[in-house]
């Protein structure tokens, strides 16, 4: 007799759900920046907004400091100035959408302190804001940015995070969260 479970049926693989694991990266420039940050938080509340698409992308995102970002904005946008969330989307034809996207810890560090939460908090933001323009949200227009920031809001209240963009700063943390701003998350 086998250990373990034994082999399942076609109905019951159907039924199971995927889990979809985002690919969560620090280079190391934020690493030694902000040591205490919860990577584990990040890619867990991520899998649960992936969860809340419809047909989620596979994502693969790296937090970069304030230079790289810079560096990344010029190259791809030919911006001279940083910024928060950066998406570079890839899809086959017949596949499923993939993207790599690029956060900025700094502007999440000014950001999370001015919102008073944690940068862990408004890195899922970004994080998800990629994903949502990996399913055709656009933010070029007020119409379009009103659209992609109720979303981003919905999805991360549907996970239990709660409303992070519009969120007026009396607004409530999900009590799972990391903890609240640090001095160590702050910027000079």
């Amino acid at each position: 007799m086998e250990d373990g479970p034994g082999p399942s049926s076609d109905a019951e693989d159907a039924a199971e759900p995927i889990t979809l694991r985002p690919e969560v990266r620090c280079a190391a420039d934020v690493i030694a920046q902000r040591p205490a940050l919860d990577l584990p938080w990040v890619v867990d509340r991520l899998s649960q907004v992936l969860r809340e698409i419809d047909a989620p992308p596979k994502v693969s995102v790296l937090i970069v400091a304030a230079a790289k970002m810079r560096s990344l904005n010029r190259m791809h946008r030919g911006v001279r100035e940083t910024t928060d969330v950066l998406t570079f989307e890839v899809q086959a034809e017949g596949e499923p959408a993939e993207a790599d996207i690029v956060v900025c810890a700094d502007v999440a560090a000014r950001q999370a302190a001015k919102r008073k939460h944690s940068i862990e908090r408004e890195l899922l933001l970004y994080a998800t804001h990629g994903v949502l323009h990996c399913c055709g949200f656009e933010d070029e227009t007020p119409r379009g940015c009103s659209a992609i920031h109720a979303e981003e809001d919905r999805i991360l209240a549907a996970i239990g995070v709660g409303p992070t963009y519009a969120r007026d700063l009396a607004g409530h943390d999900d009590d799972r969260a990391p903890g609240a701003v640090t001095e160590e998350h702050k910027l000079d």
